[in-house]
C-alpha cells in the first residue's frame, strides 16, 4: 500500500507527460533554422526574451557571488548558500503572489505604473544591499 501511495504521483505524472506527448505530436513541425529564423526576427518575440532573461540573468549572477560580497560582514558560504535559496524561494513565491493580484480586472489598467513601482522597489533594495555590504 506504502508503495503504491509513493509511486502513484510519478505514474500520474508520467501518464500525464505521454498524453501531452502524444497531443502535441499532431502539430505540425517547423525547420529549426526556419523557426529560429522567425524568432529572431519577430521583435515581439525578443522583447520577451530580453524581458525574462535580464532580471533572470541578474539575479542568478548576484546569488552566484553572494559569498564574496557577504565574506565581509561574517557570513560564511554555507549560510549565504542558504540565504541565496531563500532568497529565490520567496521571490518565486512574491512573483506568483503578485501576478495571481495584478490578474485581477481592478489592476488591468494600471500595470505599468505597477510594473514601474516594483521594479523601483527592487532597485532601491538592490543598492541599499550594495552599501551595506560595501561599508564594512
Amino acid at each position: 500500500m506504502t508503495e503504491f501511495l509513493l509511486l502513484y504521483p510519478f505514474r500520474l505524472v508520467y501518464g500525464l507527460l505521454a498524453f501531452l506527448s502524444y497531443s502535441l505530436t499532431a502539430i505540425f513541425r517547423v525547420n529549426f533554422k526556419e523557426g529560429l529564423r522567425t524568432i529572431l526576427s519577430r521583435r515581439d518575440s525578443l522583447l520577451a526574451s530580453l524581458s525574462y532573461a535580464a532580471p533572470s540573468g541578474l539575479g542568478s549572477a548576484w546569488s552566484a557571488t553572494l559569498a564574496i560580497f557577504l565574506r565581509g560582514l561574517g557570513v560564511d558560504e554555507r549560510e549565504a548558500g542558504l540565504l541565496s535559496l531563500t532568497c529565490t524561494a520567496t521571490g518565486v513565491a512574491a512573483c506568483l503572489l503578485t501576478a495571481r493580484v495584478l490578474d485581477r480586472p481592478a489592476f488591468k489598467r494600471r500595470l505599468r505604473a505597477t510594473i514601474v513601482v516594483l521594479f523601483s522597489v527592487a532597485a532601491v533594495a538592490a543598492a541599499w544591499m550594495a552599501v551595506v555590504c560595501d561599508s564594512r
